[in-house]
């Protein structure tokens, strides 16, 4: 399916192009998602592409590579978790985790960010988890904002990702905000 999405044909088009010029390349697998049309062409790149992804196992030939957030030192400091506004903030979707989610965080004061308003009628996301502010999707530029604004934060991640050895890059982005994970 992915080969015929029009932004993919372009990623491969700029990735080829890059080669041409002897540019170095890094793909980050954020999400396991790569198909064996990917991997045959990774594999034909190999000397010009490296290929990363979020996990202390990664797969062969995958190199381990989480974001830094350059400003985390600063915005730490001035905005030390004592002071914050936010009790709790979780940024994530709702694949796969809803039932934990609602049993860990029904009497949690705070605010979720992501796909939750789309996926689960309001009523029933206010009635699993009354105190929770459900704030829709967030811009991934406003996401340590969002972190740093909360006193703690938790970490979900669906079976998949956890049998595979994956680790979402939030427990990383929580850091850099300063936010207790």
């Amino acid at each position: 399916y992915a080969q015929r999405q029009k932004a993919y044909v372009r990623q491969w088009q700029l990735i080829e192009a890059l080669m041409e010029h002897g540019k170095p390349i890094m793909i980050f697998n954020g999400d396991l998602q790569s198909t064996g049309y990917d991997e045959a062409n990774y594999a034909a790149t190999r000397s010009h592409v490296l290929l990363t992804m979020p996990a202390i196992s990664p797969w062969v030939d995958y190199a381990t590579l989480h974001f830094p957030n350059p400003h985390a030192a600063t915005e730490w400091v001035s905005n030390h978790p004592d002071n914050r506004s936010i009790n709790f903030c979780y940024v994530g979707n709702s694949y796969k985790i809803y039932d934990k989610v609602a049993r860990e965080l029904a009497n949690v004061d705070g605010e979720i960010y992501g796909s939750w308003p789309e996926t689960t009628p309001m009523p029933k996301l206010k009635a699993d988890m009354p105190l929770i502010d459900f704030k829709g999707r967030l811009d991934q530029r406003e996401l340590y904002q969002a972190l740093a604004n909360a006193r703690w934060t938790k970490h979900f991640s669906k079976p998949e990702y956890l049998s595979a050895g994956f680790i979402a890059q939030r427990w990383y982005e929580a850091a850099n905000a300063g936010v207790i994970a």
